[in-house]
């Protein structure tokens, strides 16, 4: 599967309607990638991923709980408006 940016929101969030719509329940998962890394480097912390899965120490977690809210929030939206 092609991972989607937040640009590509209402893309993804018209896609879950359909899918909705047809009767099927998808599990969304939703990285934030870019903009985790983005958000680690402004607070001065080495971005270090071992897996597929940020490691990074607890002084980051308010960071990361930032991005990854404002990311869920974006798509939410989008399948509101959808």
């Amino acid at each position: 599967m092609q991972r989607a940016g937040l640009s590509d929101g209402r893309a993804v969030a018209a896609a879950l309607g359909f899918l909705h719509r047809v009767g099927l329940v998808p599990l969304v998962v939703r990285g934030a990638g870019r903009r985790l890394g983005e958000a680690l480097a402004a607070a001065g912390v080495e971005e270090r991923w071992i897996d597929g899965v940020p490691v990074v120490p607890p002084m980051a977690a308010e960071a990361m709980r930032r991005v990854y809210q404002a990311e869920n929030l974006a798509l939410c939206d989008a399948l509101a408006a959808e």
